[in-house]
């Protein structure tokens, strides 16, 4: 994503995502079942998350310049 769109662009992008974070979703519970949700995962089911936390992210994008 940051090379097509730009660094600036992702990290935008990143931390848009990261503000809606605490934003309460209805979500019914047929997604919720395939770990679709609001909520960070922690301890064990941080192990199974396809992308690491937002905020680490951020910070790669950032370190890379």
């Amino acid at each position: 994503g940051a090379r097509l769109a730009g660094t600036s662009a992702m990290i935008g992008a990143l931390q848009r995502l990261r503000s809606e974070q605490g934003v309460p979703v209805n979500m019914p519970d047929s997604l919720t079942a395939f770990g679709i949700n609001a909520g960070l995962k922690k301890g064990l089911a941080g192990l199974f998350m396809s992308h690491p936390p937002l905020e680490q992210r951020i910070e790669a994008l950032r370190r890379r310049g």
